[in-house]
């Protein structure tokens, strides 16, 4: 990786390199120009790169296991009776780090039906998790048996869009698997800043 200070040493180089440039050297008028500007333009390259390269070899992937268990769940019957397109599903869910332990955050999703036939219907999930160093934000979708909700063992991804305060610039995939008891859901986080 190169360093600050060896970028900075090149760029020196060059333009002492300039200034010692005699008029009558056996140049092109322009080739030690364009040598330099080069130089330059590779040096500053570096320079901005650099933070950016030694921010991804730093990126480790990082685990949160979250439990959420269901407080409540709405059904919002936006046109015809029974499932449609926009009927919304809503959940409050209070959040702990071990099953049943102590209520650390809120989260709330949003299920939007987006599609149905006679036996299906897809959902577009929204999620928004209220912990205690910051806020975390998913998206998925989930396909389901028309106008269910999910059963113990039901597995589904959500991608991790971003959060604020500590999660901020967050990304990632988060796995929820719906527990024996129908309300709770073991959430595997894994993500990288």
């Amino acid at each position: 990786m190169t360093s600050h200070p060896q970028i900075l040493g090149v760029l020196k180089g060059i333009i002492r390199g300039y200034r010692n440039h005699r008029p009558g050297d056996h140049l092109h008028p322009y080739s030690r120009d364009i040598k330099i500007l080069l130089g330059l333009a590779a040096a500053i390259a570096l320079i901005i790169a650099s933070p950016t390269i030694a921010q991804a070899h730093d990126r480790k992937p990082q685990t949160l296991i979250l439990y959420s268990e269901n407080v409540s769940l709405d059904l919002v019957d936006t046109s015809q009776p029974g499932v449609d397109h926009g009927d919304l599903f809503h959940r409050k869910l209070n959040l702990s780090r071990t099953l049943g332990g102590k209520v650390i955050g809120i989260g709330y999703t949003q299920g939007e039906a987006v599609a149905h036939d006679a036996e299906r219907d897809i959902r577009r999930v929204f999620l928004q998790a209220f912990l205690p160093k910051g806020k975390l934000f998913l998206v998925g979708m989930s396909d389901l048996p028309l106008g269910t909700t999910p059963d113990p063992g039901w597995i589904n991804e959500y991608a991790i869009t971003g959060g604020t305060g500590k999660y901020a610039g967050v990304t990632g995939e988060m796995t929820a698997q719906l527990l024996e008891d129908g309300k709770s859901f073991k959430n595997t986080l894994v993500y990288q800043k």
